[in-house]
């Protein structure tokens, strides 16, 4: 894989925008939580000084964003920070298994075989030299032209081994003027094939669509995001929240502009909140971007299925006991997006303004032997976990 530094591509310019989401001065968060709280800002100071020294490591910006500062006194402790997610990951999962999931192509492989449904594979463009088996693999520019002459629009792209949909495009049409993108760009096939695809592999896929239930609420597709951990007796989904993209994001990930998320009750279904992010600050939403029907109150139907499809998955990683998987609803049913190995909770933290270190969490953790702090002896895990016994 190119490294992101000699990479010109789309996925090292969606990284470039994603670090420059979260850009505020200390001082303007601190200002902006003393404002909503009306808390002094040294009181604000001074407790996350020893948040951020905890076991759950938040940075000032998680701080503000999970709304902390407002949380009850016995919730604080339970916030964890994304910088925790893959030192935590390698110790509840077998990494050696890694490619399983994060491979889309492989993954997608595996899910078929075990009738989970997800969507097929058109074909896989890579300048390389792996082979991708019974699926088409485009070695060229050439390849990729006639391919798209021969295939029903739209197409969606994303690359292989991607994260965060990093470089995500969809391909809307094909003519002798180039290729059509979802941003109404033209763009010639060699263009695409060199300059945006480049050195990294790519899957094509048909374009999901949203079901008759979710279509008033967003154009482009709605996910559903499960954390679903293995503690090796029962598989649980501990979290969900539902991913809502704007009219001008064919991706759902948070850090693009617009989107939205809502924190969605695990008994019954229901979106119990709104979220997006504004001039770089976490904010409450009534309604998606469109200014559709609000979404929280909305219950999910086949909430239920989508659940038990995200165990059925799990059984297929066992050794991977802590997932995320990303769940399309559509006309059809639920359909798995993806699947990954670890996730950020930062997601269900932004979405809830919970703490992702719940009872059955922090029991989870045990099970796994996690270590949030090999500094300290102690902390939140540990007390949580002698509280529960």
């Amino acid at each position: 894989m190119p490294s992101l530094d000699e990479d010109g591509s789309a996925f090292v310019n969606d990284f470039s925008e994603y670090k420059t989401v979260a850009n505020k001065k200390p001082v303007e968060l601190i200002l902006f939580a003393h404002q909503k709280s009306g808390r002094s800002m040294w009181e604000i100071g001074r407790e996350f000084k020893r948040l951020s020294r905890g076991e759950g490591k938040l940075t000032l910006q998680e701080y503000i964003d999970y709304e902390v500062y407002n949380a009850p006194d016995a919730e604080k402790e339970r916030f964890l920070s994304r910088n925790l997610v893959w030192p935590v990951t390698t110790q509840c999962c077998d990494m050696t298994w890694d490619a399983a999931t994060e491979d889309k192509w492989l993954a997608t492989q595996i899910l078929e075989l075990h009738q989970i449904p997800t969507p097929p594979i058109l074909a896989v463009v890579d300048a390389n030299d792996r082979r991708y088996g019974r699926n088409v693999k485009l070695s060229s520019a050439r390849e990729l032209e006639g391919f798209l002459n021969e295939t029903s629009m739209p197409i969606f792209a994303k690359a292989n081994r991607g994260h965060a949909s990093f470089g995500t495009f969809l391909i809307r049409g094909h003519s002798d003027n180039g290729v059509e993108l979802h941003d109404g760009e033209t763009v010639g096939v060699s263009e695409l094939f060199e300059d945006r695809i480049g050195d990294r592999a790519y899957v094509l896929q048909p374009l999901l669509r949203n079901s008759e239930e979710f279509a008033p609420f967003a154009k482009n597709l709605i996910t559903l995001r499960l954390f679903a951990v293995n503690d090796g007796k029962k598989i649980s989904v501990v979290a969900a929240v539902l991913k809502v993209p704007s009219d001008e994001n064919i991706a759902d990930n948070f850090w693009r502009p617009g989107n939205i998320v809502g924190d969605v009750d695990l008994s019954s279904g229901i979106v119990t909140t709104a979220k997006t992010r504004h001039e770089g600050i976490v904010k409450d939403v009534d309604a998606t971007p469109a200014t559709s029907p609000t979404i929280v109150g909305h219950t999910i139907t086949g909430w239920e299925e989508a659940v038990s499809l995200a165990r059925d998955c799990s059984r297929i990683f066992p050794m991977q006991r802590f997932l995320t998987l990303d769940v399309a609803l559509t006309d059809q049913g639920p359909c798995v997006v993806e699947v990954n190995t670890g996730g950020g909770w930062e997601l269900y933290q932004f979405a809830s303004g919970k703490g992702f270190l719940t009872p059955e969490v922090t029991a989870f953790f045990a099970a796994c032997n996690v270590d949030l702090d090999h500094d300290r002896k102690g902390g939140v895990l540990s007390s949580l976990w002698k509280r529960k016994k």
